[in-house]
């Protein structure tokens, strides 16, 4: 389950299809989400912070769950400096969707780094820690 909740899909080939898709219905292409009123933006700031510091290959074990800090400590968190660090520095960081679930809050977000816009979904406890994180290119 944390293997499916921390992916990082390329989607590459994905936005290629949609790219091609929308050339002949263009009512079919890709469009972003548009961003929310934000009603906790102190969680959104800390978010951002980990949205960075995942880019970075750093972060700190208490912002995640006992079992996510197995998966990324000490050697995978290094490796999404490979994955989201390679298309530069953070332009913009949107919320999109909050969505309770039973024990957990997911909040999705738009981000922009250099100008790749991808998408990071955070499952979170109640007492604030990342129970899971989902990225992927838009």
């Amino acid at each position: 389950m944390v293997t499916r909740l921390l992916r990082a899909r390329c989607g590459k080939s994905s936005r290629l299809a949609w790219g091609v898709w929308g050339t002949y219905l263009p009512a079919a292409q890709y469009k972003p989400p548009k961003p929310i009123a934000d009603a906790d933006p102190t969680t959104t700031d800390f978010r951002r912070r980990v949205a960075v510091a995942l880019a970075q290959g750093t972060g700190e074990p208490n912002w995640f769950t006992p079992e996510v800090q197995r998966f990324y400590f000490p050697d995978r968190i290094k490796a999404r400096k490979a994955m989201i660090g390679t298309f530069g520095p953070l332009n913009s960081f949107d919320l999109t969707e909050v969505k309770e679930e039973p024990g957990r809050q997911k909040r999705t977000y738009r981000a922009v780094f250099g100008t790749t816009p991808l998408r990071f979904s955070y499952w979170v406890t109640p007492d604030h820690q990342v129970a899971g994180v989902d990225f992927e290119v838009e």
